[in-house]
């Protein structure tokens, strides 16, 4: 009964359910489009966190990739380039190292606080952390700030951003294998 508070109220929930579905599959597709048209990685991981960061009215992230144990900033939006030129962290310390070592999402909020041992939390006001995979594990972490509004992330943000750190782990061993074989015809 749309008449009714509670039927407003399931219409309007059913609509709120719905924009996200649709934002999600749109953002699916533009971070697939843009990595699967780029010949640069780069480029199209600093573009997909655009998306991501629009998409979740975050104020930054940040996509970090593992390399022989170390996570590694590949693209970042709305962070101090002072605090991060250069920055490395081996995987299990800190946010990004912990979920890029357990293979599991992490939200921290004021009503949700991160686990005990993980340090640089204590500026925080939330955060989201997201493992990037493919075939072979967490290739990287996708890492989202301080949502503008309302009160912060949420455990379904976790669900809404889970299946595009997938779409970034698939579109980036595809790009990865574009670059190899085109250094591959250089030589």
């Amino acid at each position: 009964d749309g008449g009714s508070p509670k039927g407003r109220l399931a219409i309007f929930h059913d609509t709120t359910v719905e924009h996200k579905r649709s934002t999600q599959m749109s953002l699916l597709y533009e971070i697939g489009n843009t990595i699967a048209m780029s010949t640069e990685v780069q480029p199209s991981l600093k573009r997909s966190l655009g998306f991501c960061i629009e998409a979740m009215d975050a104020s930054g992230g940040s996509i970090m990739l593992i390399e022989d144990g170390w996570l590694t900033i590949a693209a970042q939006n709305g962070l101090d380039p002072g605090a991060i030129d250069g920055h490395r962290q081996r995987v299990g310390e800190g946010i990004s190292g912990w979920v890029a070592a357990k293979g599991e999402p992490l939200l921290i909020s004021r009503a949700n606080p991160a686990p005990p041992g993980i340090n640089g939390t204590r500026d925080l006001k939330d955060a989201i952390c997201i493992p990037i995979r493919h075939e072979d594990g967490v290739i990287g972490v996708l890492s989202l700030n301080e949502k503008k509004a309302g009160d912060g992330f949420a455990e379904e943000d976790i669900d809404f951003l889970g299946p595009v750190a997938t779409q970034i782990g698939m579109a980036l061993s595809r790009a990865r294998l574009h670059e190899k074989i085109a250094h591959q015809e250089q030589l």
